[in-house]
């Protein structure tokens, strides 16, 4: 996983080998400009007027940043080449809120979201009665309904308990259809065949009830490790929510925004983002 040491590692590498990268911030905070065939801030990409939906209850306010837009753009491509991909990061790094918030976006007509939250309790059943219900048969073939895609977001993917043989069922079934693209039936043992899905899953270090995930499943997916927002992003996030909620004051309360998180803020499992 990607620490503060190895970012400054690979850091040191891309600029020894591509000496093209802008003096000012690390390499993470740019992205190729295909038009302009040059590098561009991240930062010019935020949206520049946050304003949340009327009725919206604060703790689900998505104030979009620097790390948002950079995770939105990389699972943007990665779901355009049909790639699986994994958030890996610890709680309060907001790997939930930027997964619901990509799944939000996705146009209806085109795609399914189906959200599986797992827990130490959850049976390999259970996962595949999920998404077998979100599929209809096709020939030989099962699909999404409506000639849709399917785009299943595993929450907390390394909670399901192990059992006497140290594998973790829901897990196996996951990573069989990863490998062959099919499972069993329960009542007839025929071989189901699922087509048009792909996996969105998270989860956190191990420890506090999460396990290590068998190494069959880790290297099926694309592995995006989501850090904790910088000082600097989190005071991004303050001030967008505190001039949201002033906007219906009059002028000279809404000039009394205070961008400064509440002091002394550290990155800790305790921060208020959603994970």
């Amino acid at each position: 996983a990607s620490t503060r040491t190895s970012r400054k590692q690979w850091e040191q590498l891309m600029r020894e080998l591509e000496g093209s990268f802008p003096a000012k911030d690390t390499v993470y905070e740019y992205v190729v400009d295909p038009v302009k065939k040059s590098w561009v801030s991240w930062e010019e990409r935020l949206p520049t007027n946050f304003k949340a939906g009327v009725g919206t209850p604060f703790h689900k306010l998505f104030v979009p940043t620097i790390d948002t837009v950079r995770f939105q753009f990389l699972l943007q491509h990665l779901m355009r080449e049909a790639q699986h991909t994994l958030f890996i990061g610890n709680p309060g790094t907001g790997k939930t809120a930027i997964a619901q918030n990509f799944l939000g976006g996705l146009p209806v007509d085109k795609w399914i979201a189906l959200t599986i939250n797992m827990s130490a309790r959850t049976e390999s059943r259970q996962v595949q009665a999920a998404i077998e219900s979100r599929t209809a048969p096709r020939g030989k073939k099962f699909s999404p309904l409506g000639g849709k895609k399917l785009l299943v977001f595993v929450d907390d993917l390394n909670m399901p308990a192990h059992d006497a043989f140290h594998s973790q069922p829901p897990l196996e079934l996951i990573r069989q259809w990863m490998t062959y693209g099919s499972w069993y039936n329960r009542k007839d043992c025929s071989l189901v065949q699922i087509i048009g899905m792909q996996l969105l899953a998270s989860m956190g270090p191990p420890g506090g009830g999460r396990t290590s995930i068998s190494p069959r499943l880790f290297n099926r997916f694309n592995v995006l490790t989501v850090p904790f927002p910088s000082e600097r992003e989190v005071k991004r996030i303050f001030r967008a929510m505190i001039e949201d909620r002033l906007n219906e004051f009059e002028e000279d309360i809404r000039l009394l925004t205070d961008p400064s998180p509440p002091a002394p803020w550290r990155p800790s499992s305790t921060s208020s983002t959603s994970s």
